[in-house]
């Protein structure tokens, strides 16, 4: 069966009982659902609860999210290779990617084109100079203010939409390559909704705010400038989040763990009801990710939801690349 895993370096905290079973669970819940389809399916729904979601066309954005969560909790699926291997054949002939893999759905946007490279990047491919060429495209695919734009070569109606999160992911990107600075209208939109009343108002595609904080994390985890520019803020809010657990679903629960671990924080209550929500097949349940627009339309699965649950279970078990690059931990530890 194509499921070895990479446990090393794994500790379990004394807030998650049996973490490990739990993570071995969960990764044979991944492997039979990419073995079982080729690829990790996700859903489309009205209702957050995906209580009516149906199939939804094969698409890109949760390959690439999964091989990060696991790449950042230290995890390998043996089937690794070929999903990277797909992964990267997926930049269209534009050099960019689309959320569908029938490119007729939707344009190509930033997002995925972004999070995409980040995963090839995290699982140990090279940045050839295609990579770089694609980030040249999205560097110029900015607004009057000099924000990105969602899409790439989108409509008329498309051609205005920006997202914070969207922001985010491709400042990520670009900070491994390091060409951040290429990016400073974008990381000044970020600041701003960080400062803001209500970040979710900046949210198109992301409904949650939690997953904002998400990403932020990860940017003031890994790179000083970002620690000094975005981490102060991003730790109040994400303290003012924190603790009320009663209306928030398991992606938002598995959010606020990461952001907090990448932090220098912990997220107790949420890591106690994560753990309590995990299935009898190891899955976690779906939860909205993206919403298409302003329509109540959102795109989750329970693949992407329990890969960031394991992210968020195994939160202290960071690669040492990324345990290295964590300089005001202890300050706030």
């Amino acid at each position: 069966m194509d499921g070895s895993f990479d446990f090393h370096s794994v500790s379990a905290p004394a807030l998650i009982p049996h973490r490990l079973e739990r993570a071995r669970a969960g990764l044979s819940y991944l492997t039979r659902q990419y073995v079982g389809s080729g690829s990790f399916p996700s859903f489309i729904s009205a209702h957050p609860d995906f209580k009516d979601g149906c199939l939804a066309p094969p698409e890109t954005f949760s390959t690439a999210q999964v091989l990060i969560c696991l790449a950042e909790s230290d995890f390998k699926l043996s089937s690794q290779e070929r999903l990277l291997d797909k992964l990267q054949a997926s930049f269209a002939k534009g050099g960019f990617v689309h959320l569908f893999e029938d490119h007729s759905l939707l344009p190509a946007d930033v997002d995925c084109s972004a999070v995409a490279i980040d995963a090839l990047l995290k699982n140990g491919r090279s940045a050839t100079p295609e990579l770089h060429r694609v980030l040249d495209g999205i560097a110029s695919n900015t607004d009057a203010k000099g924000v990105l734009r969602v899409y790439l070569e989108a409509d008329r109606l498309r051609a205005r939409r920006v997202d914070a999160s969207v922001c985010v992911n491709a400042l990520y990107t670009f900070a491994c390559l390091g060409r951040e600075d290429e990016l400073s209208g974008s990381a000044a939109y970020v600041a701003q909704q960080l400062d803001a009343e209500h970040a979710e108002a900046s949210a198109r595609y992301y409904p949650s705010p939690d997953l904002f904080l998400y990403f932020v994390s990860r940017l003031v985890r890994d790179f000083d400038w970002a620690e000094r520019r975005f981490g102060p803020r991003a730790r109040e809010r994400l303290l003012q989040r924190c603790g009320d657990v009663r209306s928030a679903n398991v992606l938002e629960l598995s959010a606020r763990a990461c952001a907090a671990s990448n932090l220098g924080l912990t997220a107790e209550d949420e890591l106690c009801m994560l753990a309590d929500a995990q299935q009898e097949d190891g899955s976690w349940r779906a939860s909205p990710c993206l919403r298409f627009g302003r329509t109540q339309r959102y795109l989750g699965g329970e693949c992407l939801t329990t890969a960031l649950a394991l992210r968020a279970l195994m939160s202290d078990n960071l690669p040492a690349q990324l345990r290295q690059s964590r300089p005001c931990l202890e300050a706030v530890g």
